[in-house]
């Protein structure tokens, strides 16, 4: 849900399952059939943290184009997000998460 007013804007997210979604769980066969790979809410997605980087060669060697949305780190750490940018080609963030993460 997002709310939103002339000079600001909240994302309100329900977490679910995010942060027990793995890289195995997105195959070459969903890749392969797809033709851009986006991730959301990286902070929030943490049992992916560790293989997202293969996950992101994976669908450049598939010729998909790829999107990072990390959204804000509940934990204030802002860590693995510059090791994925090279292999990231739409990065989406706002001035708040710029700065977190410059």
């Amino acid at each position: 849900m997002i709310l939103n007013r002339k000079s600001d804007r909240a994302v309100l997210t329900f977490p679910g399952g995010m942060a027990s979604l793995v890289s195995e769980q997105v195959t070459d066969g969903l890749l392969e059939n797809a033709k851009h790979n986006h991730v959301a809410s990286y902070f929030l997605q943490t049992a992916l943290h560790p293989a997202l980087l293969d996950l992101l060669l994976c669908a450049h060697s598939l010729g998909l184009t790829t999107s990072l949305d990390t959204n804000i780190d509940p934990l204030q750490e802002w860590r693995g997000v510059k090791d994925l940018l090279e292999y990231t080609n739409i990065f989406l963030l706002n001035a708040t998460e710029a700065r977190a993460i410059a």
